[in-house]
Parts: structure tokens; C-alpha cells; sequence
């Protein structure tokens, strides 16, 4: 997997929204908007939503809600699974969200190939 650069960072989080899923069962967990003024919305798939903040430093991606993940600031990079989808991980390593513009049948059937 290569990490995507920071050119690569902004075009595919800026003004996208993006389907989150379980980078092991792959489960839909929310939708992230993430928008081009840096502000960014998550819905959750039981409905809720949250707001927060988002930006860049270098290859890093950083966000802040107001109540998911307690409010905190969290930073992440991201890395190539594919050329429409990335996989999320905390700047200690740990995984997060895959994400990705598809939705979950148009990824069954780019796994299936």
C-alpha cells in the first residue's frame, strides 16, 4: 500500500463525502463530508450526526467533532487499497475507517474481481 501525499490528501478528502466502513468486516459505519471551508459532518449509520473540524499537515489529515471519539483532535494518514478507496490509520499505526466514495455493493463487486 503506498500513503498517499499530500496533493493526493487534499483531492481526496476536500469537498468529498465519503463512505466510512470496518476495515474488517466491512460494515458501513457512517458517511464523513468532509468540506472545502474545513468543516466536516458525520453520519452515523443508526442516523446521529456529528460536526467537527478538519485539516492538513504534510501527509497527515487531522479531525475534531464535538462528541465522537470524546471530542478529541486526532491525526491520520492515509493509504492506497485502491485507486477509489483508502485505508485510514491513527498516526500511531492503529486503524481506522476505510473510506471511500463507493458504496458497499460497488465495493463487493471490486472484491469479487
Amino acid at each position: 500500500m503506498a500513503r498517499l501525499n499530500p496533493v493526493e490528501l487534499r483531492e481526496f478528502l476536500f469537498g468529498k463525502t465519503l463512505n466510512c466502513y470496518d476495515p474488517e468486516s466491512r460494515a458501513h459505519i457512517s458517511t464523513a463530508q468532509y468540506g472545502v471551508d474545513g468543516v466536516c459532518r458525520m453520519t452515523f449509520s443508526d442516523g446521529t450526526e456529528d460536526a467537527g473540524v478538519f485539516g492538513l499537515i504534510d501527509d497527515l489529515y487531522w479531525t475534531q467533532y464535538k462528541q465522537f471519539r470524546s471530542g478529541t483532535l486526532n491525526h491520520f494518514y492515509l493509504e492506497w487499497i485502491s485507486p477509489q478507496m483508502a485505508q485510514a490509520f491513527h498516526s500511531d499505526g492503529r486503524r481506522a475507517f476505510l473510506q471511500t466514495p463507493l458504496s458497499a455493493p460497488e465495493i463487493g463487486a471490486l472484491e469479487s474481481r
